[in-house]
């Protein structure tokens, strides 16, 4: 996603990677492993989850290296998917497998994190714990998914209990309308979070959506509505809610352009990136190419090249390799 323009509101929410379901860098949330002390709250994971784990940190192993992560011989990576959890259906993780199997040794080796019906993604944003929608959880593990949502275990601090328990939270992605929304998705697969406890509400919501950039919308935190992007010259108080992820000083959207044109005030298309110099739109560099800062780079800049790995798998690939 853009850096221009980046509303102040980002900051302060939560960001995740979608599909490996993390705070900011990592798979799943809270402090340190999951429980497996008999608690009937936490996630007992079965001998078959606890292989494909193990497999999984085995087959992802490669891509760690290649992306130039310390060996850890997958202790980050366990300890990390014992935290997200991981989908009680047997083809839905072998798919997984096979997906992240296949991809090792490819330049582009992590799971295409941006892709809601990717099977790795479902594995992780299905978790199979006990606790149910609005019970506490200290883990994503600790939430029972269902197919075709995104459950999470939420921070939920209430204005009269700032103190209140983490709850399970199972997330749909809306449409234009749809409400109350809790979320922005943006195409790279990086979602922002606005919470789960609405203004005047002292009862945090258990059901949300998610509205998705790539369609068109964007979660307003105001009204907490799936709302259309704003486009060129519309007024605005936020940049997440442009087209272009930039609100200007006059309190307007502005527009997007392709390479070759002026990037100030506007912004750039996604094939192109704002030279600093020349303030002209430049077009992105090819996979391979030199490179100093991932903005130059249709993925993200690695080790000085430009790779088709995006920044959104980076984050994932953190919580993987450490």
């Amino acid at each position: 996603m853009r850096a221009e323009g980046r509303s102040a509101l980002s900051a302060q929410s939560l960001i995740r990677v979608a599909g490996v379901l993390g705070c900011v860098v990592g798979l799943g949330c809270g402090g340190g492993p999951t429980t497996q002390n008999g608690d009937a709250g936490a996630w007992q994971p079965t001998s078959d989850q606890q292989a494909f784990i193990a497999q999984y940190c085995d087959a992802i192993g490669p891509c760690c290296a290649q992306a130039g992560a310390p060996a850890d011989a997958g202790t980050t990576c366990q300890s990390t998917l014992l935290r997200s959890g991981v989908s009680a259906d047997p083809s839905l993780r072998a798919a997984c497998l096979a997906e992240v199997q296949q991809l090792a040794g490819e330049s582009d080796c992590v799971p295409e994190v941006a892709n809601r019906a990717d099977p790795c993604v479902r594995t992780f944003n299905e978790p199979s714990g006990p606790q149910a929608a609005g019970q506490p959880c200290a883990h994503n593990a600790d939430c029972a998914g269902s197919a075709g949502t995104s459950t999470v275990c939420i921070v939920a601090p209430t204005p009269t209990n700032l103190n209140a328990p983490p709850i399970c939270v199972v997330r749909v992605v809306g449409k234009a309308g749809d409400q109350p929304c809790v979320g922005t998705i943006f195409p790279e697969g990086v979602t922002i979070e606005y919470g789960v406890v609405l203004d005047g509400s002292d009862t945090p919501l258990n059901h949300g959506v998610l509205c998705e950039r790539a369609k068109g919308l964007y979660c307003d935190p105001a009204t907490r509505v799936c709302t259309p992007l704003l486009s060129e010259s519309t007024p605005c108080t936020f940049a997440d809610a442009c087209a272009s992820r930039v609100c200007r000083s006059d309190g307007t959207c502005s527009g997007i352009v392709s390479s070759g044109h002026a990037c100030m005030p506007a912004a750039c298309d996604d094939a192109s990136t704002c030279d600093p110099a020349s303030l002209i739109c430049t077009s992105k560099r090819a996979d391979g190419t030199a490179c100093t800062d991932s903005a130059q780079c249709m993925g993200s800049c690695a080790q000085g090249m430009c790779s088709p790995v995006t920044r959104a798998q980076n984050l994932a690939l953190a919580g993987w390799c450490g």
